[in-house]
């Protein structure tokens, strides 16, 4: 169909003002819109004292307000004492508001053809009243598998071939949208029509896209059998971006109810209804190899081992399945929880370079390799470790019934962060590659008792913090001890210096 022809044949149909005011109004309420007026900002008002002009919209009454009243303040309204929420109403933008949105309506047209038009809908706000000004975006037209598209432009109306619903923005460089809504559809606009048996009220309700749901449709009348089913979780798949995942779930091309769910037979399609795409994928497969049954323990797994991402040993599913249940049982715990230790297990073996596939006692094997694997990881930081205590052994020094000296390992710095209930944990790395310094402070009559913790920066000998229990301040005592051992080694630094 050419432009014109469309033209000449789109009925004479205009959006419903009424339910365009009721938007509007759900738009704008509970809101104060409010200008300053006698100031730089008005320059042409000829108010004799600067003062806020304020309109809410809640009870529709105009007021004024002191210019020193700061206008985040104004959060209920003198006038009928609703909750309001303040917006600047700007001199400059001639009293227009932000507060816009698109609407859709859809009409009948000739035979079987439903008509779509949208309009950019935006509202001035004056002292006289709301002013409502809309202007034409697109117009589409469909009938049984047709689907067309006319955008409004400078140069008048223009086909387009991508059929979508259009989006509004305040400007390029916002990433912001306005609001799209739907007018009214009723039944007797819908009976007898392409749409008749689209179930587009429930399509609306559920929040699809009006156009992308009427095109999909009529491309694909199927869905008719989805909505029966009650298969609403893959039709929000497909709404929301899974598309790939239902149509390997669904022959949306099928011509009978049978033939929607490829291979399934009668206790499957008891299940698959409630569940989306890719479980449906993973169901179907694992049911047919007779890893599960079609029952809430089958969807379970089915839940559980669609997250599983390694490779299963053997390739044995059935043995897996066992396997996961068997650790559930053991540990009293939900198999997607094992199933996603199991996981971690493999991971282990694979970095290790070995280990056992189906342990007898999961939790054990797992605790086993993490513990051998912490030690691998901690035996490089360890002899970073004694080579930076090498370093600082210089920095050793006690005093007054207390001393101070560098951790001596990965072990040491762990217990530290645990017993002092802090993160000094996560400064090994930086303390193995020199970046800074943990030394610990203890007490000379009970040297293996945690006490303070101290940081040091190795490049200006100055101390970062000195932490107690908690990452409480340090006690009196203990500062005037770190504030001693410091000029201690800026003394020792000079003197080398000197030397050197």
């Amino acid at each position: 169909m050419t432009t014109d022809e469309m033209l000449a044949r789109l009925p004479d149909e205009q959006p419903d003002f009424e339910e365009l005011q009721e938007i509007i109004g759900r738009e704008l309420q509970g809101k104060l819109f409010a200008r300053r007026v006698g100031v730089d900002e008005d320059p042409f008002s000829l108010s004799p004292y600067p003062h806020w002009e304020c309109v809410c919209t809640a009870c529709g009454k105009k007021f004024e307000a002191d210019v020193k009243d700061k206008l985040k303040d104004m959060t209920v309204c003198p006038m009928c004492g609703e909750k309001v929420k303040p917006h600047r109403w700007m001199f400059r933008q001639g009293g227009k508001l932000t507060s816009a949105f698109l609407f859709y309506h859809l009409f009948r047209g000739a035979g079987r053809e439903i008509w779509v038009r949208s309009w950019r809908v935006s509202q001035r706000l004056n002292w006289d009243g709301l002013e409502m000004d809309y202007v034409p975006m697109s117009i589409y037209h469909f009938d049984d598998g047709t689907a067309e598209k006319w955008k409004f432009g400078w140069q008048g109306w223009k086909p387009i071939k991508t059929i979508r619903m259009d989006t509004w923005k305040p400007n390029s460089f916002s990433y912001e949208y306005y609001p799209a809504f739907v007018g009214s559809i009723s039944k007797k606009t819908i009976k007898g029509s392409c749409l008749e048996y689209s179930q587009l009220d429930h399509a609306m309700r559920y929040g699809f896209p009006l156009i992308e749901y009427i095109q999909f449709y009529l491309k694909n009348p199927s869905v008719e059998y989805l909505w029966k089913s009650h298969c609403i979780p893959l039709l929000e798949d497909y709404f929301h971006g899974s598309r790939g995942d239902v149509r390997r779930a669904v022959n949306l091309k099928a011509k009978t109810f049978k033939g929607l769910f490829r291979g399934a037979d009668k206790r499957e399609m008891k299940i698959i209804p409630g569940l989306h795409a890719r479980e449906i994928v993973w169901f179907h497969r694992l049911y047919q190899v007779g890893v599960i049954r079609a029952d809430q323990d089958g969807v379970d797994w089915t839940r559980a081992r669609k997250t599983f991402c390694r490779d299963v040993p053997g390739g044995d599913e059935k043995q897996l399945y066992r396997y996961i249940h068997r650790q559930a049982e053991r540990c009293g715990r939900s198999c997607a929880s094992v199933l996603y230790d199991y996981a971690d297990h493999l991971s282990q073996i694979q970095r290790l370079g070995g280990g056992e596939f189906w342990p007898h006692d999961l939790d054990e094997a797992h605790r086993r390799l993490s513990a051998r694997e912490r030690k691998i990881q901690d035996h490089g930081l360890n002899g970073m470790f004694r080579a930076r205590r090498r370093l600082w052994q210089w920095a050793v020094w006690r005093h007054a019934g207390m001393f101070i000296r560098p951790v001596d390992s990965v072990k040491e710095i762990t217990l530290e962060g645990e017993r002092q209930d802090n993160c000094v944990a996560g400064y090994a790395k930086g303390h193995a590659e020199g970046r800074t310094v943990i030394f610990v402070l203890r007490r000379a009559d009970d040297p293996t008792k945690n006490w303070h913790t101290v940081e040091l920066i190795p490049g200006t000998l100055t101390v970062r913090q000195c932490r107690g229990y908690k990452n409480r301040e340090a006690t009196p005592e203990a500062q005037a001890f770190v504030d001693a051992w410091v000029e201690r080694l800026k003394n020792i630094r000079d003197q080398r210096r000197k030397s050197a």
